[in-house]
């Protein structure tokens, strides 16, 4: 998830982005039929894992679980748009290491499967990825419904149950630790077995810090961040009513909606 303190991606990429895909298909997604070479044979190396769990134990970093079904929607419209998932580098869209090739949800929580481009970039990151520094992922999104529920230990939390999916990424800290590689494959061949336990080992060794370093995100800076945010998605609401365009205002006051929820968790803690 894309979180405060946690190479967070500014809205106003996500807009951009939707936006240069809309102009591209002439004001909508349309079905598309990639040309020139196929992917799908992973000759140029492949990764799986989880991008999000449902784990109702306790929330991620910033107090939110996520119900089961939340990636349902936005899955099914992907795929009829014929548009696969981007997959990024630290939530940068201009730096897209690889497509979504499968994606879906079990009782875990999401999870999907990507090839690497054959770019210098792509290569550089998997051949990161396979000596174990980078293990987990994050995700970029809408937030289309969501509420309150009891966690078990008794605690109050958001639930975030209907989310609109924009890429997953590769990053070094996540919002949710439990997001990890689970396989990397170099072409045709699995990765050793001494490589997943590697993986595994640096996973128990930071976990123990992992609530220290996210503790240790500047509290200022993040709330500097977000009043920027706050101070663009009202401009643009006035934007948007100035020009008559009812659902990019809708938009922008759900993104408002969250920007502001954030600030008031950062300024309470």
């Amino acid at each position: 998830m894309i979180q405060e303190g946690n190479e967070e991606m500014n809205r106003s990429e996500i807009d951009s982005f939707i936006a240069r895909e809309k102009k591209e298909n002439r004001g909508g997604l349309q079905k598309k039929t990639y040309s020139g070479k196929d992917f799908t044979t992973g000759e140029n190396g492949t990764i799986s894992g989880y991008f999000a769990t449902f784990d109702h134990d306790k929330g991620d970093s910033y107090g939110d679980v996520i119900k089961k079904g939340a990636f349902a929607g936005t899955i099914a419209r992907r795929k009829e748009s014929g548009h696969p998932f981007p997959m990024c580098f630290n939530h940068d869209f201009s730096v897209i290491i690889g497509r979504v090739t499968d994606i879906g949800e079990d009782d875990k929580g999401a999870y999907f499967t990507a090839e690497f481009f054959p770019t210098e970039k792509a290569q550089e990151i998997r051949n990161i990825i396979k000596s174990g520094v980078l293990w987990q992922f994050s995700f970029a999104f809408d937030i289309l419904e969501s509420g309150n529920t009891k966690l078990e230990d008794g605690t109050v939390a958001r639930e975030l149950r209907e989310l609109e999916l924009y890429e997953i990424s590769i990053v070094m800290v996540p919002a949710n630790p439990r997001a990890t590689v689970t396989d990397i494959k170099s072409g045709r061949r699995s990765q050793n077995r001494e490589l997943l336990r590697m993986i595994a080992g640096i996973k128990a060794e930071q976990d123990i810090k992992k609530e220290s370093l996210l503790r240790s995100i500047g509290k200022e800076t993040n709330l500097a961040k977000l009043k920027k945010m706050e101070a663009q998605a009202l401009k643009d609401i006035g934007e948007a009513e100035i020009k008559g365009k009812p659902e990019w205002k809708e938009r922008r006051k759900k993104a408002l909606a969250a920007i502001r929820h954030r600030i008031s968790v950062i300024e309470n803690r």
